[in-house]
């Protein structure tokens, strides 16, 4: 079978595994997303087919494939090996996993705030004559060009204990 023949039946194959997977996302979603998602990556098979970049894959396939015949299979490669199944399992598990919602994120947030606040000492009063050595201007200048505009409640709660405590 000549190699021209190969990459043609690869990237027709390849094309109607996606438009299958696709059709099969739609008739579960009606999600013209999955739709347009599906159609796009079709056309950039047949595009990488046209361009010729699919006859490249298959050089680096028929090279992968000489190269796993002629190398032996030590006990190096073994470790290798395992390594790799490792992360592709730990690839799948978190994959698997449900993402983080916002309100999960935002317990987890007010959680940790609440922990900071718990174990930060109380503030220390500072020297007894503030003007030799030290400046407190700088600091304050730093933290207002850092800060950002509050996005939401517990923002613009911060904000108003930094500027009850002259920090803003």
């Amino acid at each position: 079978m000549s190699d021209q023949l190969i990459v043609v039946l690869g990237a027709i194959g390849l094309i109607v595994v996606v438009l299958a997977v696709t059709a099969i996302r739609w008739g579960r979603s009606r999600s013209v997303r999955a739709l347009l998602h599906g159609i796009g990556l079709a056309l950039i098979i047949g595009a990488l087919w046209i361009v010729g970049f699919l006859d490249l894959v298959l050089a680096w396939v028929r090279a992968t494939v000489r190269w796993v015949r002629q190398t032996p299979f030590d006990t190096v490669r073994l470790v290798g090996a395992c390594i790799g199944g490792a992360g592709l399992l730990v690839l799948i598990i978190g994959s698997a996993m449900s993402p983080v919602s916002r309100a999960e994120a935002r317990q987890r947030r007010e959680k940790l705030r609440a922990a900071q606040t718990a174990s930060s000492p109380a503030p220390v009063p500072g020297p007894a004559n503030p003007g030799v050595g030290t400046s407190v201007e700088p600091a304050a200048k730093s933290a207002t060009a850092t800060a950002t505009p509050p996005s939401d409640s517990d923002d613009a709660e911060i904000e108003e204990i930094l500027r009850r405590r002259g920090i803003k």
